[in-house]
């Protein structure tokens, strides 16, 4: 067996193994979960991911210890995992050779690791999640990639800790959407809407660890009651109403600090939706027109009483219109930051390329404004400008064949494509090519 072959052997879970509870978190974690971690020696990193193998036990005196042997996975920044949107923002991960020994005492919490065409096929929604990152190339071990241990036909589980978690928290993020997708028609500027949905006590304390110390939620423990009727059949069928008291904590989401925090638990898109008719299985999608309605949220509360959370939902609504002078189709008069991000056809935090030479005369308008400047990132444009990436110019489609250089003075070799076209090379320079493949992607 040669060494890498060896290691990823090494690296595989042992699934069979029971899981071990880390005190401080009150959990038990499971065999094959992927955690954020604490390093030992910081070295400018101030925290690690990897997936658990297994557990060692040291019977030393006088009081044994438990190691947990991991396997690291290195985490690379959001820079283009793709032409698909899905995927395309989220950091990735990349599997190491690297084994390390982690004390259960730095363990941080749990996080959740896919597969890239799970990512982009919608098994999984986790764009905008922080703590969900996008394996590029699986690991090719005996028994592949899981997601969640308890995919492995080895786990002595019916379910894992991450997949319990994962599914409640999705069941929130799906019962956003319905609400905010709903077609009623007393709906108007703004409007207040409540459900509830079932929810386990793990993933609760999951959402209360994540949310420590954020801006814009707030929470409480368990110190309000609620109470609830119970009517039970007593001997000789007597009905009989019973006061039951609950215990329930809660936490709310405010302005656009608190939106910002409540998509990064549940994804970008939560708190935003289409008042239109939905879209029919296996048809086209529905893209967004002028003058749809469509619905982002303001406020958001979670109540959480034994099993089941309460929501509470303010949301407003906006008719999207486009600004006819904006060449990019830049929404008119979006009122949410989020929902403006989403409806550009390019992120509203990158500044617009100008297709002029660097090298020309900059002009300036009447308010001073450089109308030639512009941002190039070396590292964005090596990842997004490798061989074979698709750039658009208008209805024009080209190919890039090579890279001359590194800078954004420097030249790159495209060729058109489509029927009809010239096979013969062109010269483009590098920042103008770097744009234009941004308005292919988006």
């Amino acid at each position: 067996m040669d060494e890498e072959a060896q290691w990823r052997a090494d690296a595989v879970p042992h699934f069979a193994k029971p899981a071990l509870c880390v005190p401080h978190i009150k959990a038990n974690i499971d065999v094959g979960s992927f955690l954020v971690v604490e390093p030992r020696v910081h070295n400018g990193v101030d925290r690690l991911l990897c997936r658990l193998v297994k557990t060692e036990y040291l019977d030393a005196t006088p009081t044994p210890t438990t190691t947990l042997v991991c396997n690291r996975f290195h985490v690379l920044r959001a820079t283009g995992t793709g032409a698909n949107l899905l995927s395309r923002h989220m950091d990735s991960v990349e599997q190491t050779a690297e084994m390390i020994h982690i004390d259960p005492a730095s363990v941080i919490d749990i996080v959740f690791v896919f597969k890239q065409e799970d990512i982009d096929n919608l098994e999984y929604v986790a764009q905008g999640r922080q703590d969900s990152f996008v394996l590029l190339t699986p690991s090719p071990d005996t028994n592949g990639f899981f997601s969640f241990p308890c995919q492995s036909e080895y786990f002595n589980l019916s379910i894992s800790l991450s997949r319990r978690i994962w599914r409640d928290m999705d069941t929130i993020r799906r019962c956003f959407r319905k609400i905010l997708c709903s077609e009623r028609m007393h709906q108007s500027t703004f409007a207040k809407r409540r459900d509830k949905v079932s929810f386990s006590d793990e993933a609760w304390a999951y959402l209360g660890r994540r949310i420590d110390g954020i801006a814009g939620v707030t929470s409480t423990g368990n110190d309000s009651v609620t109470v609830r009727a119970d009517y039970e059949i007593g001997p000789a069928m007597r009905a009989i109403a019973k006061r039951r008291k609950l215990k329930c904590s809660s936490m709310s989401f405010n302005g656009e600090d608190g939106t910002r925090a409540f998509n990064a638990l549940f994804g970008e898109s939560s708190t935003l939706g289409i008042r239109e008719k939905r879209p029919l299985l296996d048809k086209q999608e529905r893209r967004v027109g002028v003058n749809d309605t469509l619905s982002y949220c303001s406020y958001i509360g979670l109540k959480f009483c034994e099993g089941t959370v309460y929501l509470y939902v303010h949301y407003r609504s906006y008719v999207y219109d486009t600004d006819p002078s904006s060449e990019t189709g830049q929404p008119l008069d979006c009122p949410d930051s989020q929902l403006y991000r989403f409806l550009c056809r390019r992120s509203s935090a990158v500044q617009r390329l100008n297709l002029y030479p660097p090298n020309e005369e900059s002009d300036e308008d009447s308010s001073g404004n450089n109308n030639n400047q512009h941002e190039y990132d070396a590292d964005e444009a090596r990842e997004l400008l490798r061989d074979g990436a698709r750039l658009r110019s208008g209805n024009r489609n080209y190919r890039v064949v090579r890279s001359l250089g590194e800078d954004e003075h420097s030249w790159v070799e495209v060729i058109l494509i489509g029927d009809g076209a010239d096979p013969r090379p062109e010269l483009m320079m590098r920042n103008i090519a770097l744009y234009l493949r941004k308005q292919y992607i988006n």
